[in-house]
């Protein structure tokens, strides 16, 4: 691995002890996770502090995990790896930027790297034949007018108004700058210039380092001012703040261009941005892939969507291949790294391995830009980097459309053909045989020669984007894109043989002769004259008319009714279907059973159990398993649908407790939206109680804002009328007084708490991008309180209520009957009763009604199971 330690880096190492970022890791999620509710549910079971956990590539679900105070690194890593959620983890590394400063101002004098004719001491042919690939192209553009785009990742940035450099930086046309507002809509407000993963705007200019970078790519050419770039005309997307601060800032600065390319391949070219190449002319010295994984893996996510990636390794005289380095030991199929040569094509003090650096170019002693519209010598694998990431820009200009056409089909194809063509046709050096995987320094006249001596071997490229529609029993339509008129069209019945069809002229056909129920393939050629490409990537599909059980639904359930639907097979003669209560035994047989059917009467807020059973003319099904549907008549809280909870994020603050009077209703972080189902609590009409509200942190404590709406006339909707809280602010526990109208509807319904920090503004209802806080959502009965119904009910009283176990019955009549039901209506104890006490301790807790019926009277009275 490098030993080279730069000044930065040793200052870093001295103050921190370590090569790392302290108390930091990056962990990559599972796509389905809930990152809030991992990572709070992490720090609780590890008794840990987390002080912030933040998103810092999307595509890829990495965040970056800052906590309290870590002792040992290496056993919270063991840690996270232990969990199901996690992908992969890592410590967060600090990088440096790689270049050496001259102090032989001979160096100083032409750019012997792009055609060397005896400058600065060279005696051989040491240059890149950069002017005999002009010869070919010096376009900025493919042969389809896409705007070939090359992303320097920088951490101290560029000098984007150099007077050499300015035409050259990439825009962001599709943004207005400024306005605060994603215009294009690819997750970056104001990106104009570029992006910036520090400031998180598009501040991306000055930077010695990124100047001289940027130069050697794409000076502008042919300009009469100063140098030129390997790619005289391509733009340079700058991305700044990577390498000035750890690998966190790596991984978000690397999402930037992954996002653009991504969004350029899937609108075709109509968003987003052409990227064909990053450049990192920084790394960690002595790094093991190992201890980067995620870095390592943005690699590939980048050659997937069609770009190739240049880093630079080391500035010492070292084998990295033993060693150890970052990024170049990374193994992706779409990384080169590069070492550097001087103007006598020996390697100059620089990294080397046969097995992770690629090739060699010019770096030693190049004359590129300097911030200010000045010039200067330079050294440094920094600078041989940038010179193969023009190299790459400038072999898509090439003019071979069909390169093109295949780049568009197949990206991640496209781009380790680009890197075929690189590290092949380098000019072989003897010295670096057995230093470099190409055993040459590159050489972008040989590799454009070579795409233009190939074009028309790449000419016809096979179809892509195969699709199928409108598919029945015996129909189904094929589509496809293509680059040719003509093609041949292939179909596989199950195992049978393949069926060849003409498509001449045609990117869709209809086959009208398919077997029902049967399994097919499909592949497309392409034709191009005496030429016939690879066969496309196929498609499978499955034609109707097999005899299935279909699957059932419920249609606008009612208090004591189901309607049950379901698609009709196509060849189904007969259904038979059956139901039940669920958890009961015998079932109801429909016979001849039609979708649509209203079942009734059934009992209101009850779960049934469905199945059905298909007959055709041929075969028949067993039953299916069981579909599981519900009445309404549970109250307003159930049977309603209320609206969302989105954006929510409880990672360093949540609701931690509820309490309604002395009652503790809810406790925890539930990470970012509870929806608590069970109703153990109850409100009077015409009354008033207290709401204490106690937040929890993860670290600092923060202000927050809360509200409460309780939907009292039960209509699914928190109206402004609802709000029993408008708004209570503290950094700890609140208190509120809640008024209960007289006209609130009896039943259950729902009441919903909202908590948001107060940076984010107040609480809304039905919140959409809340920044940071929690919602709560709690089923609540309003009704009669049992002391009133006391008072009204013939002298019959129960307590204690709540009650944990036994309910006492206070009467001095004889009692005959006591029936127990829940608030909903479902029966859940009847029994004939002679005692003034029932045991209660099997029912969940909730609310019930309490129905004694005695010698003289009857009373209901309510009461709560806690």
């Amino acid at each position: 691995m490098k030993k080279i330690i730069f000044l930065f880096l040793f200052i870093q190492l001295h103050v921190f002890g370590q090569d790392f970022v302290q108390n930091e890791v990056l962990v990559q999620l599972n796509p389905k996770s809930n990152s809030a509710d991992f990572f709070r549910t992490f720090e609780n079971k590890y008794n840990l502090t987390i002080l912030q956990s933040e998103n810092i590539s999307e595509p890829m679900n990495i965040y970056s995990v800052k906590f309290e105070q870590i002792t040992d690194h290496n056993n919270l890593l063991k840690l996270f790896k232990l969990e199901n959620q996690v992908i992969n983890v890592q410590l967060n590394h600090f990088v440096t930027e790689r270049e050496t400063i001259p102090n032989d101002t001979e160096f100083s004098t032409q750019q012997w790297h792009l055609k060397n004719t005896g400058q600065t001491g060279g005696t051989v042919d040491a240059d890149i034949d950069a002017t005999d690939a002009w010869d070919i192209s010096t376009s900025g553009t493919t042969t389809h007018n896409d705007t070939i785009v090359v992303c320097i990742l920088e951490g101290s940035g560029v000098d984007i108004t150099h007077i050499d450099i300015k035409d050259n930086i990439w825009k962001n046309y599709a943004e207005i700058p400024n306005n605060g507002i994603d215009d294009d809509n690819n997750g970056y407000t104001d990106d104009y210039l570029g992006w910036n993963v520090v400031s998180n705007d598009d501040a991306v200019g000055s930077g010695s380092h990124g100047t001289r970078v940027a130069g050697m790519i794409g000076a502008k050419g042919n300009n009469n001012l100063g140098i030129s770039g390997v790619s005289q005309n391509v733009k340079m997307m700058i991305v700044k703040g990577q390498s000035a601060s750890n690998e966190a800032s790596v991984i978000a600065a690397y999402t930037y261009p992954l996002e653009m390319r991504k969004l350029y391949n899937q609108s075709n070219g109509q968003s987003g941005v052409f990227v064909v190449a990053t450049n990192a002319s920084w790394g960690i010295n002595n790094g093991d892939p190992a201890d980067s994984p995620l870095w390592c893996a943005m690699y590939d996510s980048l050659g997937q969507v069609g770009i190739i990636n240049l880093g630079a390794t080391s500035n010492s005289n070292v084998n990295v291949d033993i060693e150890g380095d970052l990024p170049t030991t990374c193994p992706s199929d779409y990384l080169i790294g590069i070492t550097m040569t001087a103007s006598n094509d020996v390697r100059a003090d620089s990294g080397y391995g046969p097995i992770n650096i690629d090739l060699a170019a010019p770096g030693q002693g190049v004359y590129l830009t300097l911030p200010g519209d000045i010039y200067g010598g330079t050294s440094g694998t920094s600078f041989a980097t940038p010179c193969v990431s023009g190299a790459v820009a400038l072999l898509y200009s090439t003019p071979c459309a069909d390169f093109i056409n295949w780049t568009k089909a197949y990206p991640d194809s496209a781009a380790l053909k680009v890197r075929d063509l690189i590290l092949t046709q380098v000019d072989p050096i003897t010295s670096l045989l057995a230093e470099v995987g190409s055993g040459g320094r590159l050489n972008i006249n040989n590799s454009m020669l070579e795409l233009l001596n190939t074009c028309n071997t790449n000419s016809c490229i096979a179809p892509y984007n195969l699709t199928y529609s409108n598919l029945t029993d015996s129909v189904v339509n094929i589509t496809w894109s293509g680059f040719s008129t003509d093609y041949l069209f292939y179909i596989q019945e199950g195992i049978q043989p393949m069926i060849e069809l003409n498509a001449t002229g045609l990117n869709t056909i209809q086959i009208d002769t398919l077997t029902p129920c049967t399994n097919y393939t499909v592949y497309v050629k392409a034709i191009c004259g005496a030429q016939e490409s690879i066969l496309s990537y196929p498609i499978y599909f499955r034609t109707d008319g097999c005899c299935e059980n279909p699957i059932l639904s419920s249609v606008n359930p009612q208090n004591q009714a189901l309607e049950i639907s379901w698609q009709n097979v196509l060849y189904a003669t007969d259904y038979t279907l059956r139901y039940r209560e669920l958890g009961t035994t015998n079932w109801n047989e429909v016979l001849n059973a039609t979708s649509n059917t209203i079942y009734t009467p059934l009992l209101e807020c009850t779960e049934y159990e469905f199945q059905i059973k298909t007959t055709c003319t041929d075969s028949s099904r067993g039953f299916s398993p069981s579909f599981i549907f519900k009445t309404k008549g549970c109250g307003a809280c159930y049977d309603l649908t209320y609206c969302d909870v989105n954006g929510t994020s409880s990672t360093t603050e949540w609701i931690d407790t509820v309490k309604v009077g002395n009652k503790t209703i809810g406790t925890g972080n539930n990470g970012g939206w509870l929806v608590y189902e069970n109703s153990d609590f109850s409100l009077l009409p015409n009354s008033t109680e207290f709401i204490t509200i106690i937040p929890g942190y993860s670290g600092s404590f923060f202000t927050e804002n809360y509200s409460v709406w309780i939907d009292f006339d039960q209509n699914g909707i928190f109206d402004e009328s609802d709000k029993v809280i408008n708004l209570l602010t503290n950094n700890g526990p609140v208190t509120g007084l809640m008024t209960i109208p007289s006209t609130a509807l009896t039943g259950i319904t729902k009441m919903r708490i909202g908590m948001i920090a107060s940076v984010s503004g107040n609480p809304v209802e039905c919140p959409i991008n809340t920044a940071y806080g929690e919602y709560e959502d709690y089923c609540v009965y309003i009704g009669p309180d049992a002391s009133i119904a006391e008072n009204n009910q013939s002298e019959i009283s129960i307590y204690p209520n709540p009650t944990t176990s036994i309910l006492n019955i206070a009467t001095q009549q004889n009692i005959l009957q006591i029936t127990i039901q829940t608030i909903d209506g479902k029966i859940v104890k009847s029994m004939t009763y002679t005692k003034n006490n029932i045991d209660v301790s099997d029912l969940p807790n909730g609310i019930y009604l309490i129905e004694i019926k005695t010698n003289t009277s009857t009373a209901t009275l309510k009461f709560i199971k806690a």
